[in-house]
């Protein structure tokens, strides 16, 4: 977990410095800077109140709250650790590897009005959008794995894509990212999620491997 923790932040920030410093001056940073000053001259009341709302949810603090009570709601209910680590691993690592790419990758805000006070972390990439891809992508993985039924799979999908989609549409709304920040939030959650997914599954196949096998601290006192 720790090399891919390593691996990611390292291609991310790679992608954060060419976007900052190569390429903001080309097509893409053209296209960046025209999208937020389109969205800044179109803005209105209601569409601010409701990309608010979107915002303030998927703050970071706030999805890692909401994912640590859901973590402790499912190990309660379900008496697994699985359900519990995939939650647990996802977002904590989304965070740390969020806040090393952001200490390292100094994208300025977009030169736009801020709806909302900027956080003291980089433009790039968007920590709201990643955040609420591992959420709600690791719910609607629990989801299909513990419950049956197709129309129960197909709208928890649907909720995990729509979700995100508008909490990114938000941050560019409010002048907060660029579409480059919030599309790499977007592809940096999706991969950490599928990251700690395989982790967590490599987990329970070992344990099936060996079923007997003592964890560490099972042996009797004394023993190393």
């Amino acid at each position: 977990m720790v090399a891919w923790a390593v691996a990611v932040t390292a291609i991310w920030v790679g992608f954060g410095f060419l976007l900052t410093h190569v390429a903001s001056h080309d097509a893409i940073g053209r296209f960046d800077l025209a999208t937020e000053r389109w969205l800044a001259e179109h803005r209105d009341a209601v569409m601010n109140g409701v990309t608010r709302i979107l915002s303030d949810m998927a703050g970071t603090k706030v999805v890692v709250i909401v994912g640590l009570g859901l973590a402790a709601m499912a190990g309660a209910t379900w008496r697994r650790w699985r359900e519990p680590a995939m939650l647990v691993v996802a977002l904590i690592g989304e965070v740390g590897i969020f806040l090393s790419i952001t200490a390292l990758v100094h994208r300025p805000r977009p030169p736009v009005l801020r709806l909302d006070r900027a956080p003291p972390t980089s433009s790039f990439p968007s920590g709201h959008t990643s955040a609420s891809v591992v959420l709600y992508g690791t719910l609607a993985i629990l989801a299909s794995e513990r419950f049956r039924g197709t129309l129960v799979h197909v709208l928890v999908a649907v909720f995990a894509f729509v979700m995100p989609v508008l909490v990114a549409g938000s941050r560019l709304y409010r002048g907060l990212h660029y579409p480059t920040d919030v599309v790499a939030g977007a592809v940096l959650g999706a991969a950490w999620l599928m990251v700690s997914l395989h982790a967590v599954r490599m987990g329970v196949f070992h344990r099936k491997m060996w079923p007997g096998r003592p964890g560490p601290g099972s042996g009797p006192p004394g023993s190393t």
